[in-house]
């Protein structure tokens, strides 16, 4: 699951709600919502990190491959990084 992974290197990130199938978080974020999505088609593949922000006119979605990168951006975003 990927909120295990996420509070193995993020313990304090600001969690919501999680998908039932564990595959999505929404985090809190000033004035709105950061969804991290971890998504594959089978197990055999190896996943990639969806963050989507969305916004009044529409949603900013970046598709990253590690999930350091992806928790980078949600932390970014969450006003948690510089």
């Amino acid at each position: 699951m990927i909120t295990t992974e996420i509070a193995r290197r993020w313990r304090d990130a600001p969690c919501v709600e999680v998908g039932m199938d564990g595959r999505w978080v929404r985090f809190a974020a000033p004035g709105r919502s950061v969804y991290l999505e971890c998504y594959a088609w089978d197990e055999q593949t190896r996943p990639h990190y969806l963050v989507v922000a969305p916004e009044d006119d529409g949603a900013d979605q970046v598709r990253y491959t590690t999930l350091d990168e992806a928790l980078w951006a949600v932390r970014v975003l969450c006003g948690r990084e510089g």
